[in-house]
């Protein structure tokens, strides 16, 4: 008890107790993974999901890479070595979290300490190193052509099995680039399946596709119309899609502080631990869609052009021609003019791409949907419409 505030209730000051179990989680990952090693978060990820070793989440769940780098953020490390901060949060400023640094207050030997002040000043040393060589792998123009949202703001690349998007995934410059299950890629084969979809094969896969649907007069018009349709409404999808981040991080705040709260008038601390972690996972994650979009939309400058239909069926016509010549960015929004959406099931390895548009008016109004075996390889590829009745295939 520390007195009274001004309405009369009780002022407590939290006592914070070393939980052992944890401690030598944390102190193995930064002195022994960290530290000696000099693990990337991904290898230190992989290695605690060996050890089967206690998880933020709680007993018996598995790390998953931000949980690897929430614990190697700035405060996190300092926290460890007994230090707390206060005046952290910006409530005022739309889709920021934090105020400037240098507005912090801190307070040393807050409370016991799980490693040393050297520890933690070396591990911000080599995260500082670390930051000077890392370059954002997810810009613009980045490489990984079906990463991202589609003209509606929706997920591009999904995975069906546990409908969490795809990502990016090449082990070492000697592997092959490949697209695989957020969730199997950061969170490990528990929480979903390992099995990884060639780059190049899909791409050229979906690429050939489109050339071989889309040839009618009627079916580029209906084209054309949709395209420019979305292209002048892209900021303002963008700009929806920022402003429902804004809202979810606001929430995750809100429900963070209501826990925090609960556990302050007396609920079970141990009880909200996971719910905490979790709630400030699912945050964390949303800043970074939001800051990735922020930067999207800060990227756009003037007014979107429209095109004609000829323009179109030229660009049609020349379609293999653009993907050879064109940026990377525009080979994205290319792709995103005939493509909707595109699902992968690694349970049955099949790939099944919905197009925009129907390419061809006189199938019954279906649209178009390509389901392909052996995805990884091509060995048999199956086109099929969405009632499921056969419209062309090669085997």
């Amino acid at each position: 008890m520390r007195g009274h505030d001004s309405r009369g209730r009780e002022i407590v000051k939290a006592l914070w107790e070393v939980d052992e179990e944890a401690a030598e989680v944390v102190r193995f990952m930064y002195r022994e993974l960290k530290l000696k090693q000099n693990l990337s978060h991904k290898a230190v990820h992989r290695e605690l999901n060996r050890l089967k070793m206690l998880s933020p989440s709680g007993p018996g769940r598995p790390w998953s890479i931000s949980s690897v780098m929430m614990l190697m953020q700035y405060d996190r490390i300092l926290q460890y070595a007994g230090v707390y901060f206060w005046n952290k949060e910006d409530h005022k400023t739309p889709g920021r979290r934090f105020k400037p640094r240098d507005e912090w207050i801190r307070v040393d030997d807050a409370h016991p300490a799980i490693i040393t002040m050297e520890e933690a000043e070396a591990l911000l040393r080599l995260k500082e190193e670390r930051g000077k060589n890392y370059k954002w792998g997810r810009t613009e123009d980045s490489q990984w052509l079906l990463i991202g949202k589609n003209i509606f703001g929706e997920n591009f690349f999904i995975c069906v099995a546990c409908n969490t998007r795809m990502s990016s995934y090449q082990p070492s410059p000697r592997n092959r680039k490949c697209y695989l299950c957020g969730n199997a890629r950061y969170r490990g084969e528990n929480a979903c399946i390992h099995r990884p979809i060639d780059k190049a094969w899909t791409e050229n896969f979906i690429v050939e596709k489109i050339k071989e649907t889309f040839g009618t007069p009627a079916a580029m018009k209906k084209l054309t119309d949709r395209l420019n349709e979305s292209m002048n409404d892209e900021n303002a999808v963008n700009k929806k899609a920022r402003d429902k981040l804004i809202k979810a991080v606001s929430d995750y705040e809100r429900k963070i502080n209501n826990l925090v709260k609960a556990v302050a008038d007396g609920f079970d601390a141990a009880a909200a631990r996971a719910e905490l972690e979790r709630l400030q996972e699912e945050k964390e994650f949303a800043e970074k869609e939001l800051a990735g979009l922020e930067r999207e939309i800060a990227g756009e400058t003037g007014a979107p052009k429209s095109i004609s239909p000829e323009e179109m069926r030229g660009l049609y016509s020349r379609f293999e021609e653009a993907f050879q010549v064109g940026t990377n960015k525009e080979k994205k929004k290319l792709l995103r003019c005939f493509v909707r959406r595109i699902e992968y099931d690694p349970r049955k390895d099949k790939l099944t791409v919905y197009m925009l548009g129907e390419p061809n008016p006189g199938n019954g109004g279906t649209k178009a949907v390509w389901f392909s075996f052996g995805a990884q390889d091509g060995t048999c590829i199956v086109c099929h419409s969405v009632s499921g009745r056969r419209v062309k295939g090669t085997h």
